[in-house]
This record gives structure tokens, C-alpha cells and sequence, in this order.
């Protein structure tokens, strides 16, 4: 079995404290932890609530999408709660909110228990819009299933990354 070292874990803990720190050396420290063989970078939100605008509070997709294209051998991802909560995602049941994590590059996203808000059919039209092509986004959640025991989300997917194949996986909590 072969070792490998996820350098992006600093890049992802860094997301939480972005705005302590100035906007350059942030970059260039991203762009340098996941330069070597066999390694990569996990950018990642989580709990964004529909918060989606760059303000005095607020990382937005803006800033995220510029981080994670100034790293390299990075994936995107989100953990969960992001299509509901700011007036901005709820005026279309966070049909917006997809279009843009699309345009930032995420690839995949968890579905969190607020993206049941708006109920399982409007949950299962963002997923359809997500997967859409051009830019295709996965909501993932390997333990959501129908009364029958089947999955309503992708549980899973493969990304290759800087020669490595990598499994993304989304599980949703119950609460």
C-alpha cells in the first residue's frame, strides 16, 4: 500500500481563518502545498447557508473559486448546508447557489439536512441541475434512501488526482 500525504489539509483549515490573514501570502502558501507527486489539495466549505457574497463577514464563492484555481492538484468540495439560509439562495430555493459553487469548480457537494428545506423534490431538482453538464457538480450522500431502501444521491465518486485515485464520499447527518 502506498503512503501518501494530503497536504491540503492546511489549505482547508486555512478557509476558516481567511480573514485574518492577508489575501498574497494565503495564495502563495496554497499554490505551493500540493506541488509534489502523489499529493493534492482539499479546498472545502462547509455551512455556507446561501452566504455567497464576498463581505466584511462573509468568504464568498468569489474568493473560494480564486483559492482553489491558485492551488494546484486541487479538488473543491463542499460538506454540507449551503442551498439555503441568505435571502439570495431562498428567492430560488438555492438554484443560484448551484449555478455559482458550478462556476467556482466544485465538484462535489454533501448534502447537509438543511438541503431538505425546501422539501425532497426541489432537494432532487438542484441535484439534476448540479450534474448538468457544462460544469458538472455531484451532491453526494451514501446513507439518504427512499422508504425502499434505495439511494436518493450518488453515495460516491472517483477523482483522479496528481496520479492518485481518490474517493469522495457524503453522508448526511439526521438532524
Amino acid at each position: 500500500m502506498r503512503k501518501t500525504r494530503v497536504a491540503g489539509f492546511i489549505v482547508s483549515c486555512a478557509l476558516f481563518v481567511l480573514s485574518a490573514l492577508s489575501i498574497p501570502p494565503f495564495f502563495a502558501a496554497a499554490a505551493s502545498a500540493a506541488g509534489k507527486a502523489g499529493e493534492f489539495a482539499i479546498v472545502y466549505t462547509t455551512d455556507a447557508h446561501g452566504r455567497i457574497v464576498t463581505d466584511a463577514d462573509t468568504i464568498g464563492l468569489d474568493v473560494v473559486a480564486a483559492i482553489y484555481r491558485a492551488t494546484p492538484h486541487a479538488i473543491l468540495l463542499d460538506a454540507g448546508d449551503f442551498l439555503h439560509g441568505a435571502p439570495i439562495a431562498t428567492l430560488t430555493r438555492g438554484r443560484d447557489v448551484v449555478d455559482l459553487m458550478k462556476r467556482a469548480g466544485y465538484l462535489a457537494a454533501a448534502v447537509g439536512n438543511h438541503e431538505f428545506n425546501y422539501g425532497r423534490d426541489i432537494l432532487l431538482e438542484r441535484a439534476a441541475e448540479a450534474a448538468a453538464p457544462p460544469r458538472s457538480m455531484r451532491l453526494l450522500a451514501a446513507n439518504v434512501t427512499r422508504g425502499d431502501g434505495e439511494r436518493l444521491f450518488e453515495p460516491w465518486l472517483v477523482k483522479e488526482l496528481n496520479g492518485l485515485r481518490v474517493g469522495i464520499f457524503g453522508l448526511t447527518t439526521p438532524d
